[in-house]
């Protein structure tokens, strides 16, 4: 298994627990960086977007089954977007507007 889709799934977990998106404070994560040096910014992203992608697809609690399906459906569509993604990744931290 590559070690980007381990430290996804640390992520994933993570969120699951109800741990906070604080990589640093996941041990397990720590030790996988710890035995693959000079990968660690790689690790630190897989182990964000795990948790991320976790908390973009658990319902809001209070919300519909209705109203969170659309939600998924509108995250689907939007961050499926090439050019908004393009757009997003050249962004300065504190400067992305959504939708402009």
């Amino acid at each position: 298994m590559k070690i980007t889709k381990i430290a996804r799934d640390l992520g994933r977990q993570a969120f699951k627990a109800g741990k906070k998106c604080i990589p640093a404070a996941d041990q397990a994560l720590t030790d996988l960086i710890a035995k693959n040096t000079g990968r660690s910014v790689l690790l630190l992203k897989a182990w964000c977007n795990g948790w991320i992608d976790e908390n973009l697809t658990a319902p809001v609690p209070g919300w519909t089954d209705n109203e969170n399906r659309a939600l998924r459906e509108y995250q689907k569509n939007y961050w499926t977007d090439k050019a908004e993604q393009d757009r997003l990744s050249r962004a300065k931290p504190g400067k992305i507007k959504h939708g402009v």
